[in-house]
């Protein structure tokens, strides 16, 4: 029985749901509140039981576990590591969590914190002779530049942490009031292509491997709004992240960004869990799920690789916010521009990951939205 811990990451828990429906797969979805979005979908019936606290708390989620066993009666449960503090949850009480007879499909704690931390994933790199943006000082600070947690979970602020772009002086004033900076760190904003590297690395060392070019994202740094995908995961740059994560004996699902700008690939970060825009290696048949999937005995089958040439596949979500008005002059188009998007509009909502029978109520609620700003 597999479990999913909805109401977060919702975008890769469809694209996952999905999966699970096409090949007949059992599973519980425990709802985050009696707000979450899944009550919204066709899922909603595959709900056994509520949270009864918005964030994780320990005898909270043994509580959804035990009552989703005693609903389903299975002789184990895999919980899907699908969001980033769901996954560092786990890890951290996993004693307890496998006590309840669950399997946790994540590396032990400290190799999961390595890879996530994006402090300690730049240093690892830096050994690997892989390429980080230059760091800054505060006394040779340049503009515009990123700011960085040291760590997901800040321990002076106490709260999660998440990057800063800081383009302007005003706005480094404004980050310096509201953060406290031995939490973070300064790297240099680094422009152009922007690229996911995407792996899942089975338990006997082999590697799946796709990627995919974003082409929009939320302001600030947010989610991707729109890709397509790429053969950059052929390339020799991609081995040395292979060689990276099998030298450590890594094994799961990881994502690693990386833009390209003059000449140069630099490793933004990465991201060891389920990643947003997963639709799109869903649509193109590289299903890093049903390799996780087979590699736990859910399916028989192991997903085959991605070989040049590849079909071109997109992947689009209009978020509700990032297209109305003025808005979209403050959406980030990557080597890509509005006036492109504007054109193909029509043909990437055809295919919104919304835009599906299972999800069609909230697709039209966003529509919806979009005519009242207008």
């Amino acid at each position: 029985m597999i479990i999913i811990f909805s109401g977060f990451n919702m975008r890769a828990v469809y694209a996952f749901l999905r999966t699970l429906e096409k090949h007949h797969l059992s599973y519980a979805i425990i709802a985050s509140s009696e707000n979450d979005e899944v009550f919204e979908t066709s899922y909603k019936n595959k709900v056994v039981t509520i949270r009864d606290y918005l964030e994780l708390d320990l005898d909270d989620v043994v509580k959804a576990i035990k009552q989703v066993q005693l609903a389903t009666k299975s002789s184990n449960y895999f919980i899907a590591p699908s969001t980033e503090a769901l996954n560092r949850f786990l890890v951290e009480n996993r004693e307890r969590i496998e006590a309840l007879d669950c399997i946790i499909p994540l590396v032990e704690k400290s190799m999961y914190e390595e890879i996530s931390d994006k402090y300690k994933f730049g240093d690892l790199c830096n050994t690997f002779d892989i390429t980080t943006p230059a760091e800054y000082s505060m006394e040779d600070i340049n503009l515009p530049c990123v700011a960085k947690p040291r760590t997901y979970f800040g321990k002076k602020s106490n709260r999660i942490l998440k990057p800063v772009i800081i383009q302007f002086p005003d706005d480094l004033e404004i980050f310096l009031a509201e953060h406290d900076i031995e939490e973070f760190y300064f790297q240099e904003f680094i422009s152009g292509k922007s690229l996911y590297l995407l792996y899942y690395f089975y338990q006997d060392e082999a590697c799946l491997k796709y990627s995919q070019e974003n082409l929009i994202q939320q302001r600030g740094g947010g989610s991707i709004l729109a890709a397509k995908s790429s053969d950059f995961h052929l390339s020799d740059y991609s081995k040395c992240f292979e060689n990276l994560f099998q030298s450590i004996n890594f094994s799961g699902l990881v994502m690693v960004e990386v833009k390209y700008f003059n000449d140069q690939m630099y490793m933004i970060e990465a991201n060891p869990r389920f990643w947003g825009p997963s639709q799109l290696f869903v649509d193109a048949g590289i299903n890093f799920f049903e390799a996780l999937l087979y590699d736990y005995g859910f399916l028989n089958k192991q997903p085959e690789s991605a070989i040049a040439p590849h079909q071109l596949i997109y992947y689009f979500w209009d978020d509700g916010e990032s297209f109305i008005g003025n808005a979209i002059d403050t959406t980030a188009f990557h080597d890509y521009s509005k006036q492109q998007f504007l054109i193909k509009h029509d043909d990437l909502n055809k295919i919104n990951i919304l835009k599906k029978r299972d999800t069609m109520a909230i697709y039209n609620k966003l529509i919806q939205g979009n005519k009242n700003e207008k």
